[in-house]
């Protein structure tokens, strides 16, 4: 794999430790800023079974579900959010998401 060209910045909001319980227990994070390579993406973060429902949901009400760069980890805490964004980069997958 190629270097980094610079570490991706995860940018949460300014309080996030404050509720970061909550947003684990809920299992969705919409608040999420990316900034790489002088772009920056707008992330949300689910955990699959919650996924799940929440398209589940939105079916019932229309025909479709749709969240640009939804990124599906396994519980959503800063630390798992922060490894999924360095994935992104070292695989090169930043480049699919669909920048601001």
């Amino acid at each position: 794999m190629p270097p980094l060209e610079s570490p991706p910045a995860l940018i949460l909001p300014e309080d996030f430790d404050d509720y970061a319980w909550e947003v684990e227990s809920k299992g969705v994070f919409w608040d999420v800023r990316l900034r790489y390579a002088e772009r920056e993406y707008s992330l949300t973060f689910y955990e699959a079974h919650r996924l799940a429902q929440d398209a589940a949901d939105q079916l019932e009400e229309g025909p479709l579900f749709f969240e640009p760069n939804i990124i599906i980890i396994k519980k959503v805490t800063r630390e798992a959010m922060n490894r999924a964004a360095q994935e992104l980069v070292r695989n090169q997958r930043i480049y699919q998401l669909v920048a601001n």
